[in-house]
């Protein structure tokens, strides 16, 4: 579960640094040299992106921006800094050579939106009577099992009867 929440937010950090340096390549007064320094960023974080997104899911997951200490003080593993700049320097080669892809943000926008369009039915499909099924699978568990009571007459009566909104007479 952590590895998850980690690998979530590294992915929303990295994908938050390469729109600003987008952002910032597109200001027309920016000097050559700057910009060429911020290409060599962008590529960078797209280097980055693509370790995010395509780290193998059978291994841990190694952090990309990791905590600078540890809590008994010594340098963090340098077995894991030589295997995180090991996977960095293949994704790189892969990307010049074609394999993966030069542009990751693009296509990691479309997926997700495909993925959400996926998830929600469309207004002609809807929730009919008709897949009862369907409808219990998409539910969550919480409201799937929860036994439902039927109010006798007496409850009801007995909240309407309750002092709590009365008005104090001070």
């Amino acid at each position: 579960m952590t590895e998850q929440i980690l690998f979530l937010a590294e992915r929303q950090k990295v994908l938050r640094k390469i729109s600003r340096t987008k952002r910032e390549l597109e200001t027309p007064d920016l000097p050559a040299d700057q910009k060429k320094n911020m290409k060599s960023l962008l590529r960078s974080y797209r280097v980055q992106l693509n370790y995010i997104l395509n780290y193998p899911k059978d291994q841990k997951y190694i952090s990309l921006f990791p905590s600078k200490s540890s809590s008994s003080g010594e340098v963090v593993g340098t077995a894991t800094e030589v295997r995180r700049a090991e996977l960095l320097a293949s994704i790189k080669k892969a990307m010049k050579g074609g394999e993966m892809d030069a542009e990751p943000e693009t296509n990691y926008i479309v997926m997700e939106k495909e993925r959400s369009d996926e998830e929600m039915p469309d207004a002609d499909e809807g929730w009919s009577g008709s897949e009862p099924e369907q409808r219990e699978q998409k539910l969550p568990n919480k409201v799937k099992n929860r036994p439902v009571e039927p109010r006798s007459p007496d409850q009801s009566s007995e909240r309407l009867n309750d002092d709590f909104f009365e008005a104090s007479s001070d």
